[in-house]
Parts: C-alpha cells; structure tokens; sequence
C-alpha cells in the first residue's frame, strides 16, 4: 500500500481529478485517469459500486443511465452485461437530428449539427470520440441546417420553406472562434420541397435555392469581401 509523508500535508495540497479529466474524456474512465495524470494530478477520485455478482465497478451513479446506452442499477446487473461497448459522451436535449446533419472533419473527428424546438447547436467531437466544444446559434440559424467542408474549412447553411416562402443562407464556420460569417442568402416565392442544397466543387460551392437557378460561389472571395480575410 502507498504511503504519504506525514507532512505532505503541509507542504501542498494534492491535486486530484474528480472523476478523472472528466471535462476532456468520460468520467471514471482509464482514459479519464490518464489524462489527469497527464496535465499533472498527483491522482484521481472515483466512485465504485458492486455488481450483482459482487464484482467492484467504477461508475459514480448507482444506476447506469447516465453515462451509458442502458438502464437500471449497476448492483442488478452481473459484470457482463455492464461491460456494455458503448458509452454516452454527450446527451442531446429533445429533437431530432434528422432535421440537423453530421460531418466528417479532416482529422478524423465529427461536427454535429442539431435542433431542437428551441435552438440550433453545433458540436464538435474530436477523433477519440470526445466533446471539443458546443454553441448555440439559436436566432441566427433558422429551419434545416446542413454542413459542408471544402479543404480545411467549414460551411453551414440553413434552409427554411415556411408557406409560400423559402431562403437558404450560407455561413462560414471560423476554426478560431467558432463565429458564423454569412456570405450568401437567396431566396424563392415558390420553393420546391428539398430544392435548395448546395455541393461542394474543387474551389468552388454550387448552390440551387428552391429548384430555381444555379449559383457558383467562391467561398474565399466571399470572405474576403465580407472583410474576415
């Protein structure tokens, strides 16, 4: 067993992480605890409870439903079916993400775009699987949001067909402050139901909005006329 110095105490506080870096990777997890070791905690606090057959599990709740796709209490269950392969990392509020859409970034990692009956967000998860950041754009993006990458860069573009109305507007997704910059908006008096979408060209984004004519858009010279570059 590990011994501590009778003044360690003294000397400075330890650092642990609660739960592991559980704000870099699920909580109580080894990836957790590793990474807590990594940016310097002297260690790491974790909760344990027992399985139905008496086998010691690290999970804070006495229930499972937090943090993985399962319910009920982990002292219920025998190790086996809590060695579940999958493990919640972020809980969307109410929606539908059919109305959102997923990309896949350069680096392996996925941007999520959701909505819900009272927002619009936008979520970034690295490679790993990990939440790297989240933002509302609620009053600033409106109807069906797609997600585009050309290269590098980003491209959201929100789409409402409301009565005999439709728009679509294309924003820029800045990498460093996760700002939306708008470069185009159209529109149509009589819109097609999923007329509007937009495809990605070497240099270029082709755009239609609501079955009507065809737009060809450098996104670069749109930036650089907006001022952002």
């Amino acid at each position: 067993m590990a011994t501590f110095p009778e003044s360690w105490w003294k000397e400075r506080p330890l650092v642990l992480g609660h739960r592991g870096a559980s704000h870099d990777a699920p909580q109580n997890t080894l990836a957790a605890f590793r990474k807590a070791v990594e940016v310097g905690a002297d260690g790491v606090e974790l909760d344990v409870h027992l399985s139905r057959d008496g086998v010691p599990v690290v999970i804070h709740d006495a229930k499972v439903d937090a943090t993985t796709d399962g319910s009920g209490s982990v002292s219920a269950m025998s190790l086996a079916e809590l060695q579940s392969p999958l493990q919640v990392v972020y809980r969307l509020p109410p929606g539908s993400v059919s109305r959102g859409d997923l990309l896949t970034m350069a680096d392996g990692g996925v941007m999520v775009a959701h909505s819900d009956a009272v927002d619009r967000r936008l979520l970034r998860f690295s490679a790993d699987g990990m939440l790297v950041w989240e933002r509302s754009y609620a009053g600033q993006l409106n109807g069906d949001v797609r997600l585009q990458r050309l290269g590098a860069d980003i491209y959201v573009t929100a789409q409402s067909e409301l009565g005999n109305d439709g728009d679509m507007t294309l924003y820029a997704l800045s990498a460093a402050n996760n700002r939306l910059t708008m470069l185009f908006r159209s529109g149509t008096r009589t819109p097609l139901p999923g007329g509007s979408w937009t495809a990605v060209l070497p240099d270029h984004l082709l755009i239609n909005t609501g079955g009507g004519p065809l737009a060809l858009l450098d996104p670069q010279a749109a930036l650089m006329a907006s001022g952002v570059r």
